[in-house]
Order: C-alpha cells, then sequence, then structure tokens
C-alpha cells in the first residue's frame, strides 16, 4: 500500500493542547500501621472525586502505589466510570500491609496548570496530615504544552 503523509494543521492541534495542565507527583509515604492505608485510599480517592468535578476535564488520572512488595495502578480516562475502577483500586490498597510505600500520580487535566497543582498538593497534603501519615516528594514535573513555547517545571 502506497504510504501517505496526514494533513495536520499543527497551529490548531497545538491550540487545543495548550488547554491541558500536565502535573506528576512522586511521593514517598510512611505509615505507622497497615491500617493508615485507609487515609491513603480515601486521600485518592478525594482526588478522584476533585478531578471529575465540573471544573476539570480529565484526560488521564494514573496513580500508583508501589510499596515494595505490591505495585498497584490506576488508570482514569475522560471515558471512564471512575467509580468502579475506583473500587477496585481501594480494594486492592486494603490487602497492602507493608508501612512504606511510593505514590506517583500523572494528571492531564483540561484547566489551568495553577488550579491542578494546588489542587493536587492540597488533597495530599491535608489528607496526609489529618491522617498523620508521614510523607515527602520525591519529585515533580509540570508543563502545559504549546506550541512553539511550552511551558516546564521539574521541582526535585
Amino acid at each position: 500500500m502506497p504510504q501517505q503523509a496526514l494533513d495536520i494543521d499543527y497551529d490548531r492541534y497545538a491550540a487545543g493542547e495548550a488547554h491541558f495542565a500536565w502535573v506528576d507527583r512522586e511521593f514517598c509515604i510512611s505509615l505507622k500501621s497497615a491500617q493508615d492505608w485507609t487515609a491513603v485510599s480515601n486521600c485518592i480517592q478525594t482526588l478522584c472525586c476533585e478531578f471529575s468535578s465540573p471544573q476539570y476535564r480529565v484526560a488521564h488520572l494514573k496513580m500508583l502505589l508501589d510499596d515494595g512488595e505490591t505495585r498497584l495502578k490506576c488508570n482514569l480516562t475522560a471515558l471512564d466510570h471512575y467509580e468502579e475502577k475506583l473500587a477496585q483500586f481501594q480494594e486492592a490498597i486494603q490487602k497492602m500491609h507493608t508501612l512504606e510505600a511510593t505514590l506517583r500520580i500523572n494528571a492531564m487535566l483540561e484547566a489551568p496548570l495553577q488550579s491542578v497543582e494546588d489542587n493536587l498538593d492540597k488533597i495530599i497534603g491535608s489528607n496526609f496530615r489529618a491522617a498523620t501519615i508521614s510523607y515527602r516528594q520525591l519529585s515533580g514535573f509540570t508543563r502545559v504544552p504549546g506550541y512553539p513555547k511550552p511551558t516546564m517545571r521539574m521541582i526535585n
């Protein structure tokens, strides 16, 4: 079959893409007991509820938990009914029993970057502090795609 190049209007594509905020965070979390996994699960539920509100439009919201023994992944997209996927993820979280883990969050949302960053950091901080879960941010990355000038910021 002959190969045909796609006719893509990059200016139009980039104009649409520039409405999205990409926010990545990686945290180390330390729990006092296995019961604290409920608080981690509740925090993730709060994130999903917030970012599923009318203020945001989800392209994807990925969450990964890795405690060295178990690695869990939840990937929500705009086409998902997040309640079912979230329930399965939360059920799996309750089976975790180690006391230290890495939580990675990768969000691509149609929303202002500052709003996504502020709400993600506020939800993580307030939920973990309320449950007295120790946490520290290992890394972070934010990006607003743009053509010809994307904006990016790395946090270490």
